[in-house]
């Protein structure tokens, strides 16, 4: 069994405020968070290649910065994104049938670059025994399920509930076919691929995720990924525990 690793990096990071450029491309410790990202990937053994999905727009600047970081142009690709995150997530998917109808997509987002070589691997294993897997951690807070967005229509129990986050693996040919059975209108409303296979009844394993693998979205999330990379290791044990935290 063959595994790529896709990275979804088309995003412009409209909700992180005073940026000027896509998230992706802001830095922690004078890296880009997207080369963390992509260096995560080439630390796990058994990845064939890395396709980095990016805007048409970005497409330059990120090669720049692929050879100012010196990162192997022969183990990572860069691709045109699409308009949406789906329409990316289905570029990425229809690379890799192309190359090996056989082969397992491990798809994640670039924001999210603290993903650990344990999630990757247990990624890898854990679709040798269902159709799809999702890395995803139990909820801590008490959630609430609103209608309208002004009141509690009730409240779920929390012992069921899951925070997604990626990496989401699949075998990619299969991905296809069920993306090409779905309306333009239901393509509209999908944003990753778990949801897509429990609609056609097949098997979703979750891979146990990390507190740690959240995803840069805004400044309070830039600032914890620096305080992060800063801490020194022996804090961070002491604080969150060798298990819990990565």
């Amino acid at each position: 069994m063959k595994y790529y690793a896709g990275i979804l990096a088309g995003g412009i990071g409209s909700r992180m405020e005073n940026a000027n450029i896509p998230k992706q491309f802001l830095e922690l410790n004078n890296i880009p968070i997207f080369i963390y990202t992509i260096r995560a990937f080439l630390n796990v053994e058994g990845i064939e290649h890395i396709f980095l999905a990016m805007n048409k727009n970005w497409i330059d600047y990120s090669c720049q910065e692929l050879k100012k970081h010196e990162i192997p142009s022969h183990k990572v690709s860069m691709i045109e994104g699409g308009t949406t995150r789906f329409d990316t997530l289905c570029i990425l998917a229809q690379q890799v049938t192309d190359l090996d109808p056989e082969a397992i997509l491990i798809s994640h987002d670039c924001a999210r670059p603290f993903v650990s070589t344990r999630i990757i691997m247990d990624n890898m294993m854990y679709i040798q025994d269902y159709d799809m897997v999702t890395t995803s951690i139990p909820t801590i807070d008490t959630m609430l399920l609103s209608h309208d967005g002004k009141r509690s229509n009730t409240v779920p129990d929390r012992s069921t509930l899951y925070a997604d986050q990626g990496p989401q693996s699949f075998q990619a040919s299969t991905f296809i076919k069920l993306v090409n059975n779905l309306t333009s209108l239901e393509k509209e409303n999908y944003i990753e691929a778990g949801r897509i296979y429990l609609k056609n009844h097949l098997s979703v394993g979750i891979v146990k995720g990390s507190r740690k693998n959240f995803k840069i979205t805004n400044d309070i999330d830039l600032y914890m990924a620096n305080a992060i990379l800063n801490m020194e290791t022996d804090s961070l044990s002491v604080i969150f525990g060798s298990g819990n935290w990565i």
